[in-house]
């Protein structure tokens, strides 16, 4: 024989009755820093045809080139600097022209030196540094960069700099975009 043990539990005839944790509207910013307020609707926020998305902006930016101008331009650069501009602004990153171009013309121009010459034109936020693709300067631009000046940097090499490739870039953009939105120390 089995024994059936019974529980004295009781259930309501009718569920319970919480409080709204929802108020009955909402203020976000949106895409162009505008309040944007919706009204509870059977008890949702249907937030419909809002955009909650804010662009990056990069308020000032550089340009380095370790390249020499007899391999690329000052008419090379600043025809890059104009489509990666371009790029950026159709990837939702608002950016004006470069605040300054420099070239390393000489041995005295090390990598840590044309860094600083750029952070001093401003609050620079990003500086694309133009280099060889033969030659080992990538890694100690990422160091200066990131250990000693606290900036951001974008490393494009000579070919590309002269292609302006409008894909690379995007790709540069999203890159930049994505880091950008993000509260960096270096």
């Amino acid at each position: 024989m089995h024994e059936t043990k019974q529980w004295n539990n009781s259930y309501p005839s009718h569920p319970p009755s919480l409080p709204s944790s929802l108020p009955p509207q909402v203020t976000v910013k949106g895409s162009n820093g505008q309040p944007l307020t919706e009204q509870v609707s059977g008890g949702i926020w249907t937030l419909m045809r809002k955009y909650f998305y804010a662009s990056a902006a990069l308020e000032e930016w550089a340009i380095v080139s370790f390249v020499s101008k007899r391999r690329l331009s000052d008419q090379d650069v600043q025809a890059y600097a104009d489509g990666l501009r371009d790029a950026l602004n159709k990837t939702g990153v608002r950016a004006p022209p470069p605040s300054t171009i420099i070239f390393a013309e000489d041995q005295h121009d090390t990598v840590s030196n044309c860094l600083r010459l750029a952070l001093k034109s401003g609050k620079i936020q990003l500086i694309v540094c133009c280099i060889e693709k033969e030659v080992p300067i990538y890694t100690e631009v990422k160091r200066a960069a990131e250990t000693v000046h606290g900036v951001m940097t974008q490393c494009v090499v000579r070919d590309n700099v002269r292609k302006c490739n409008f894909m690379t870039n995007v790709n540069i953009s999203i890159k930049v975009g994505k880091e950008g939105g993000k509260e960096r120390c270096c």
